[in-house]
């Protein structure tokens, strides 16, 4: 998925929706490039608020499945402000 993401950034493709960052944020946390994920999570708020509960929905699980991933490097984007639960 990381790979595809490049590659359409590379070819200036940019996604129609918010949403459509999911899977990347998603696969750019499982492989512990939380600086990435964290950056389009970032991307995908501007670009649309009613994303916020999927793209929370998706950090609990990941904080959930890799409990070495400190809460702290993604509290920027996972936060009360954006996220109405913050159980990692």
């Amino acid at each position: 998925a990381v790979n595809n993401y490049e590659q359409a950034v590379a070819s200036r493709l940019v996604p129609l929706k918010a949403i459509e960052l999911l899977p990347f944020v998603k696969a750019y946390a499982q492989l512990n490039r939380i600086d990435e994920a964290v950056s389009l999570t970032s991307k995908a708020f501007e670009k649309s608020a009613e994303t916020k509960a999927s793209f929370c929905q998706m950090w609990q699980d990941v904080l959930k499945e890799n409990p070495g991933i400190l809460l702290s490097s993604v509290e920027t984007v996972y936060n009360s402000q954006n996220c109405s639960t913050l159980e990692p």
